[in-house]
This record gives structure tokens, sequence and C-alpha cells, in this order.
């Protein structure tokens, strides 16, 4: 993978936040200018070490969000360069309850989806 070329720090932060009434429980960012000097890393991944004592965010859990946060890590450009990017899909479930998949990555989420709910009937029978 491309990022044992590069330099990523995980780290536990005291509180976590909100954003949109939702607990934020991590986040991948990029630094930059005098963060990016003094740090030295090219990704920082934060974890909200209040969000998950609240939630008692199991070993398998943290291992989860830790993922979810480095698929945000990219390189792009030429010569390739440290990137975030967001997320494959973005919808709200009354936007599916009313109108289906309706477009591309709604649909493309539906497929995977279907396929993890697959797996989970077959692990239970």
């Amino acid at each position: 993978m491309f990022i044992a070329e590069y330099s990523l720090a995980v780290v536990w932060k005291r509180q976590g936040g909100q954003k949109g009434g939702r607990s934020t429980l991590g986040k991948c960012t990029k630094p930059g200018g005098l963060t990016r000097f003094y740090s030295g890393h090219d990704w920082v991944i934060w974890v909200a070490a209040d969000h998950a004592r609240q939630l008692k965010l199991d070993v398998h859990q943290v291992e989860a969000l830790l993922y979810h946060e480095l698929l945000h890590c990219a390189l792009e450009g030429d010569p390739p360069v440290p990137a975030i990017v967001g997320h494959d899909v973005e919808a709200f479930l009354s936007e599916v309850e009313e109108y289906g998949l309706w477009k591309t990555d709604l649909a493309a989420a539906g497929t995977v989806f279907g396929r993890q709910l697959s797996l989970e009937g077959l692990a239970e029978g």
C-alpha cells in the first residue's frame, strides 16, 4: 500500500466534538504550513477518546474507524503528493426511502450493502 512510503500519525483526541448534530468519532487531516513542518507527517488521523468511551467502541469498531479514516488518504498529481479524498457516497436515509438508488454512487452502495446483507444471512444460517 502506498501509505507505507509516507508519514502518518494516529493520535487520541480528548474531545471529538460534533458536526451537523452528530458526534465526530475521528478525522483524517493533511497538515499544512507550520503544523506540517513541526509534525513531519503527511497525514494525521485522530480518534475522539470521549466518543469512543461513551459509545463503548470495541477493538473491532476502533479498527473499522481507523480503516475508514485511512481511506481518506490519497495521492494526487504528478509528481504525486498527499491529499484527502471524500466519501464514495453521500446520502440521507429518507432520500433513499423516497427515491431509491437514483444516482450511480447510491446504486454502487446498494450493491455493496446487498452483498454484505447476503453474507450476514449466510453466517446466521
